[in-house]
Parts: structure tokens; sequence; C-alpha cells
């Protein structure tokens, strides 16, 4: 977990920084956005999935990422064997 979560800090960090460059640079990416809400061993939280979904706009619609490049997973399906699936169809 701590590992995903290091990685949507980095795309964050990423798209910030870049903000200013132009979005036909973004045409060819690819994303991986992660919400969890619902824990078992600690408290759940109230709006990553919202979050997610949130990034996940943003990347589409503000830096063109393609829609089909944008994988989204939140609560049950982001699975640790989910994830290493979606990120392994990235590379």
């Amino acid at each position: 977990m701590k590992f995903v979560l290091k990685w949507l800090q980095v795309l964050f960090i990423f798209s910030i920084l870049n903000s200013t460059n132009n979005n036909q640079f973004y045409q060819n990416s690819w994303a991986l956005v992660v919400g969890i809400n619902d824990y078992d061993s600690i408290q759940d939280l109230n709006y990553a999935a919202e979050d997610a979904l949130a990034i996940k706009n943003m990347l589409i619609n503000e830096y063109s990422f393609p829609r089909e490049n944008v994988r989204y997973l939140i609560d049950k399906e982001a699975t640790q064997t989910n994830i290493k699936k979606e990120l392994s169809n990235l590379m």
C-alpha cells in the first residue's frame, strides 16, 4: 500500500510541476489512480475514492490524458492483485 501511495504522490507532484507544459505532452501518458475509503485494519477514510475520481477527471479533462489510458480502482477493486496487474499493464 505504501508503494501505491508513493506513486500517487509522485504523479501528483509531477503534474503540478509540469502544469505549464503543453497538454499535448500528456496525450501518450498513462495513469493508475487508486482511492480506498474502506479499510479492514485501520479507520476508514471519507474522501479517498472521491478524490481519486477527481484526479482521474483532472488528468482526462485538464491534462488531455486519453480516457482509455487512465485506469481507476476504488475500494474493493483496489486489491493488491488488481493494482499489480494494472501497474504491469502500464509498463
